[in-house]
């Protein structure tokens, strides 16, 4: 039965920590330990897969959202190991703090209009050199559309 599970699980799981999520929440999300989720880690890369690591930055790189993903794939790390042996439980919930103000910081920065632009701007070369002519047609009149709205206020800014 491990085989079966680890062989319909493994490249779920090897998408979730593409895209950010932590051990932890991996296992979770489907049901194992997260040991599990470890192992097959080591076992894909093992297979002569790529590391889970390279493909996480590869996917971070393409987002223009990727320091805070970084920043919060970082975050929940700390969380989940928790003070280290000689540090006071104040001074970590102080660490713990201040990171979150951080993340919170440039979470709020990226959701006001310059921000939104901003991202769009950072979009707009992976849109160039991911998708095809006619994909670029729609994209380019979504963000016309939406910059139109927000514009005239229309559009709320995203929470």
């Amino acid at each position: 039965m491990g085989r079966i599970k680890r062989a319909e699980l493994l490249p779920i799981a090897r998408d979730l920590y593409a895209r950010g999520w932590p051990d932890v929440k991996i296992a979770e999300q489907l049901h194992v330990s997260r040991g599990s989720v470890a192992r097959w880690r080591q076992y894909d890369e093992a297979q002569g897969n790529p590391s889970w690591e390279s493909l996480r930055r590869e996917q971070l790189a393409e987002s223009p959202f990727a320091p805070l993903e970084i920043l919060k794939t970082h975050f929940n790390t700390v969380v989940e190991q928790g003070p280290a042996e000689d540090e006071p439980v104040g001074a970590f919930a102080d660490r713990v703090a201040k990171l979150w103000k951080v993340i919170w910081q440039m979470g709020q920065q990226l959701r006001d209009t310059d921000g939104i632009l901003q991202a769009l701007e950072w979009f707009a070369p992976w849109c160039a050199a991911n998708l095809s002519d006619s994909d670029l047609k729609i994209v380019r009149r979504a963000v016309e559309r939406f910059s139109v709205d927000m514009r005239a206020g229309k559009v709320g800014v995203p929470e």
